[in-house]
């Protein structure tokens, strides 16, 4: 693996971060935080009771199992609230499809059904990736089926 060094100015800008994630250079979610690695850490844990961050976690573990590199690239910002609003529209009008707002659910259920809510997600996340990895290789030019 390469070593990748980031850097920011330190004190950094008080008012947050805000950070994309993307799959073999292809963005699929835009997010903010005051704190950047104990949002990382949400998403890797994947906690069903959020949204968010179940969603993103499964997608980039997903996008990870079928052979896309996932990676996060975050700048400080003063507006972190602006900035993801505008990175969001940016993204949208280059024609990039993102998880922001879609796939939302109530987490709230009963005990014994929530085995299957966490396996009927886990499958809308994984079709919406799917629509994605189709996507970017008909960008691409390739002809093949994405990576299984």
């Amino acid at each position: 693996m390469t070593k990748v060094v980031n850097s920011i100015d330190f004190p950094f800008l008080a008012g947050g971060f805000v950070y994309v994630f993307y799959f073999s250079d292809t963005p699929f979610y835009v997010g903010q935080a005051d704190c950047f690695q104990t949002r990382m850490t949400d998403y890797h844990r994947k906690a069903f009771a959020s949204s968010t961050d179940f969603n993103v976690g499964e997608a980039a573990a997903y996008f990870r199992a079928k052979g896309h590199p996932v990676r996060v690239e975050y700048w400080p910002t003063e507006d972190r609230y602006a900035e993801e609003a505008s990175t969001i529209m940016d993204l949208k009008k280059q024609g990039y499809e993102l998880l922001n707002d879609q796939l939302g659910y109530d987490y709230r259920g009963r005990k014994e059904t929530r085995h299957s809510r966490i396996e009927g997600q886990r499958n809308k996340i994984q079709a919406f990736c799917d629509k994605l990895i189709i996507g970017r290789s008909r960008k691409d030019g390739e002809l093949t089926a994405p990576p299984q």
